[in-house]
């Protein structure tokens, strides 16, 4: 089941009892002005991601995710084996996403 959450202490208590840390991404070229986040877990090899990120802290990580105004959209039981599959951001103030809707 999907859960979206900017919630700081289920946002930890999820990643981490999945092994996840947090993780900073530092690349120069993609969005200059702002930094970017994501959830490092075991077994991932993304060697071009892990290239430009680095590890930070809790407090770090969600100073960046309510700086940037995000929420965190996740599977509480993950289905697929790839981690960068078991979640992602969404922005606070986007649209709801509605299947069906007409654009």
């Amino acid at each position: 089941m999907e859960h979206t959450t900017g919630d700081h202490n289920e946002i930890r208590q999820w990643a981490e009892a999945r092994g996840g840390v947090p993780m900073i991404i530092d690349h120069p070229v993609a969005r200059a002005d702002k930094i970017g986040i994501r959830i490092d877990f075991p077994g991932e090899s993304h060697e071009v991601l892990m290239s430009e990120t680095r590890a930070t802290s809790w407090d770090e990580f969600f100073r960046v995710l309510d700086d940037q105004r995000l929420l965190l959209s996740y599977d509480d039981d993950p289905s697929v084996d790839d981690p960068t599959e078991w979640y992602r951001f969404e922005r606070r103030d986007a649209p709801p996403d509605i299947e069906g809707q007409e654009s």
